[in-house]
Order: C-alpha cells, then structure tokens, then sequence
C-alpha cells in the first residue's frame, strides 16, 4: 500500500544485525544510493490523497542528515543514481487526487533542488491518465518508457493500459 505511513528504510549488515535508517517525515516513498550518500523522498505532510514531500540525504559513513531542496507538492515513485552520468533522477508524480489526470513526470535531483525535466515536445498527449517510467539515462538524453494507465486510489496501485518507449533530449 503506498499510502501507508509505516513505509521506512532499514539496514542488514551481512551477519544478520539490522536496524532503521534515521529519517525524516512520514514514510520513505523510495531511495538510491549515490556514492556514500543514501538520497530518499519522504512524504512530510498528507492531506488524503494529495501528499506533500521533500528529498534528504543521509551521509552513510556519518548518518550526517541533509534536507535536498525545497518541499514539494506530490511524491516521488523512484529516485535512480546513474553512475556513467554523476546524476539522480526520480519518477515524479504531482498529484493522484483525480485518479482519470494523474500525469507522471522525470525529475532531476541534486543537492540543490528537485526539478522537474521538461518532456513537452516529446511526450504524447493524453486525456487521461499517464506515466514515465525511467529506463536508463546518458549525458544528454534520458530513455523512458511512456505508459498510459489508470490509477485505483484505494490500493494505490497503477496499471498500465499501454507503453511505448520515449526518450527525452536534456
């Protein structure tokens, strides 16, 4: 259920000892490991189905805690490190509150900021409902997948109803 709130990271060491990452918000939506830092996006705030969130990073040498960013409306469905290109993307989603204009978008993550990348003049359009899915990323292109879908609010599940690949000039 992705609207739960018990939704956290935990650590395994290989002899078995286990324990919860320290983190910030409600619940961890997602996590990537980018060098020796552990970047996650938190839901900080939920008013039924419209979430507020906000990226952190934790340093995994120190469990040194860094706020990434500003709060931003929605939440993040993956966050990626690709290591041939030094660069955190994440799959974004603005809002779920109308489950028929849910509208998936690539964002780009840094120490920074969150940011949205712009696919206007690739993407298709669409009446309803639909998502990216980040397949893989270069130094000037990201490739994804485009998926139309329909979203059950209740389970918070998507489905898609077709995909085509699409790939995104930066």
């Amino acid at each position: 259920d992705e609207t739960s709130s018990d939704r956290k990271i935990y650590w395994k060491s290989k002899d078995g000892t286990r324990g919860l990452v320290p983190q910030e918000g409600l619940s961890a939506d997602c996590f990537c490991i980018a060098g020796e830092w552990l970047y996650y996006s938190a839901r900080t705030a939920q008013y039924g189905a419209e979430a507020q969130s906000q990226i952190y990073r934790i340093n995994l040498r120190t469990s040194q805690t860094e706020q990434v960013g500003s709060p931003f409306r929605g939440m993040m469905r993956n966050l990626y490190y690709f290591d041939n290109v030094q660069k955190i993307y994440g799959e974004y989603i603005s809002s779920v509150v109308d489950p028929e204009d849910i509208h998936g978008a690539i964002a780009g993550v840094s120490v920074e900021k969150m940011g949205v990348v712009n696919d206007t003049t690739v993407r298709p359009k669409s009446e309803k409902s639909d998502m990216l899915e980040l397949v893989m990323a270069s130094e000037n292109r990201i490739y994804c997948l485009y998926h139309r879908c329909t979203y059950d609010a209740a389970s918070g599940k998507m489905t898609w109803t077709s995909t085509e690949p699409l790939e995104i000039a930066l």
